[in-house]
């Protein structure tokens, strides 16, 4: 009896190993500028983040690859270097994600932000993350910068009025499964338009904790789209911020 047992638990181990290397993979990068004055709300960010994708990946069904870029290691370099070496198949998925001060030019035409890098006192276009990612055969992925857009102010405009609240608990719908299922090509979302503030309340992001919020199962459904999410987005952060998006082939 302990014989067949064993034989038994072997053979469902070695099931679940071969299923689990078939799996399509969540490539996961999140970048986070922890030596800016802003470290108490990224490191909230990329703790979400982090606890969010994971959940995200067994949601999807798919292994979870993970990178975390953060403290000195946040530049550049080690941001393009490490979506380049990413082992991208055609039916996996991608999150990047980024958490810090962002900014823009006056000459800059596109909608994307410079992201900024204080170790290396560094700035990096969002739009060179996104021409590397779209080289990859990606089945879908999903551009996240929880950053300001604007160039330099003198003032701040008064935040004492914002009234956002988040969920306490947030457990990814299994319906988010067919959401990313269903979609191809690129996903790019930022946390304010060209111009304009992206804000943190003590839970960290506000865009983050919106958009997490969205794909939580309290607040999700099977039919909702993208486009639906985001117009959530829009709807919970209206007198705060203008987040933007926008879906590329």
């Amino acid at each position: 009896m302990k014989i067949k047992t064993k034989i038994l638990s072997f053979i469902v181990l070695m099931l679940s190993f071969i299923s689990y290397n078939e799996a399509s993979t969540l490539h996961i990068i999140l970048v986070g500028d922890t030596l800016s004055d802003l470290r108490e709300q990224v490191v909230s960010d990329l703790n979400l983040m982090q606890e969010q994708s994971i959940q995200l990946a067994h949601v999807l069904g798919t292994a979870p690859r993970l990178h975390v870029i953060r403290e000195q290691l946040a530049s550049r370099e080690v941001v393009i270097g490490t979506i380049d070496h990413l082992p991208i198949q055609a039916d996996d998925y991608v999150l990047f994600y980024y958490s810090g001060h962002g900014c823009r030019t006056e000459e800059k035409k596109s909608p994307w932000p410079y992201l900024h890098f204080t170790a290396q006192g560094q700035y990096l276009a969002l739009d060179e993350v996104l021409e590397h990612l779209r080289k990859k055969p990606v089945k879908f992925g999903l551009v996240v910068a929880d950053c300001c857009n604007n160039g330099p102010i003198e003032e701040f405009p008064e935040t004492s009025y914002f009234d956002f609240k988040t969920l306490d608990r947030r457990d990814i719908s299994p319906y988010t499964q067919q959401l990313f299922a269903r979609s191809k090509g690129w996903l790019v979302v930022t946390g304010a338009e060209p111009g304009g503030f992206s804000w943190a309340s003590d839970d960290g992001g506000i865009l983050t904790c919106a958009l997490m919020d969205g794909l939580s199962y309290a607040q999700y459904h099977p039919s909702k789209s993208w486009p639906d999410l985001m117009n959530e987005i829009k709807d919970k952060t209206v007198g705060i911020q203008k987040p933007q998006f926008a879906l590329l082939p």
